[in-house]
This record gives C-alpha cells, structure tokens and sequence, in this order.
C-alpha cells in the first residue's frame, strides 16, 4: 500500500506582523540577513550600512555586491509603494558615487512604480540597474514566520546576464582542470610523436 505524505498548508502572514517597525525593525533585519535578499537578486549581497547620510536625508542601506565589487544601495518600506519611496530612491540613487544596483523593497508594488522601474532600466546609462522586491512572509502552521523575497521588476538583461557569468564560471578549468589538460595534451603530442 503507498504512503500518502501528510503536508502542512502555507499561510501568508502580515509583514507588519513580522516586522513592527520599518526604520527600528525591518531595517536592520535586511542589515543582517542581506543574503537572503542577495539570493532572490542573483547577487552576493553585504550591506555594510544603515542610516546612511545623503545631504539631509538618510538612505536605508547601503552596500555591494563581493562577486564583482558593485555598489548596491536599498531603500525599503512595509507599506505599499508610494511616490514618496519612489522620489527617495532616485535621491539616493544620485547621491551615492558610482551606485550601479538600485534597489527598492516593498510588499506591494502599485503597477505605476513597476512600470516606473521598467522605463528606468531602459532609460538610464548601461551598468545602472533598478529592481522591485517584493517582501512577504509565510509560515507552515505554528512554524516560525520565514521571509519571501520575489523580484517584480529587473533589467531585461539581468538574468541572462547571471546566467551566463555562471556558465562561464563552471566552464573554466580551474587550475587542476589546467593540469589535467597540460598533462593529457603532452602525452597526445608524444604519441603523435613517435607514431603510436
């Protein structure tokens, strides 16, 4: 007789739920676990500060991606987005030297704001990149909430830029792979050598 696996259901919870406060809470909670959001952006993530002074206003976190020394910046909020977070992230944006990976977490993304991001990705300088993660939480019955990052906006070349700088990476030989073809290539050559 076959077994029939016995599954728990997975519930959605309220952010604010998780997250009390935006600046007290939500914030140094991406400060610390930056890999997770790293995971959902296809980038090694380190965000190394919060609070960061831009002229009179402060951006929420500020950081780079390790595989390729990028500046990352976020801003983030627990409300749906608004033209306020919007006019923040372009403040900041302009006002970090040298950012290439601007960021913006939200639950919710108004279709305006994607499409906000999307004209950006296409308008702005190559090397500048804008992405919407969209933040929420589940849980399987009384299990510890767990966060659910999903990226709503991106540029068109992002994931397929990503995936080729990994296909390349698994391609390369390594430096024993460089051996074992210096050892097999001389061996082919002498028995070439002597007619084998």
């Amino acid at each position: 007789m076959t077994h029939v696996p016995l599954l728990g259901k997975l519930e959605t919870v309220p952010v604010t739920e998780v997250w009390s406060h935006e600046a007290y809470v939500f914030t140094p909670w991406l400060l610390e676990n930056a890999d997770r959001l790293g995971d959902a952006l296809g980038m090694d993530l380190e965000l190394t500060v919060n609070e960061h002074p831009i002229g009179d206003f402060y951006l929420d976190l500020l950081g780079h991606d390790i595989s390729t020394g990028e500046t990352v910046i976020v801003e983030n909020q627990l409300q749906k987005t608004d033209h306020s977070h919007l006019g923040q992230l372009l403040t900041y944006a302009a006002g970090v030297d040298e950012v290439s990976n601007i960021v913006w977490v939200a639950p919710e993304f108004r279709q305006e704001h994607r499409a906000a991001l999307d004209w950006l990705n296409t308008h702005t300088q190559e090397g500048t990149r804008f992405f919407g993660v969209q933040i929420s939480a589940v849980r399987i019955g009384d299990s510890a909430p767990a966060p659910l990052f999903t990226v709503v906006s991106q540029p068109n070349d992002w994931a397929k830029s990503k995936k080729t700088a990994a296909q390349s990476q698994q391609q390369s030989p390594g430096v024993k792979g460089v051996l074992y073809q210096q050892f097999w290539q001389e061996l082919l050559d002498r028995l070439k050598a002597e007619k084998l």
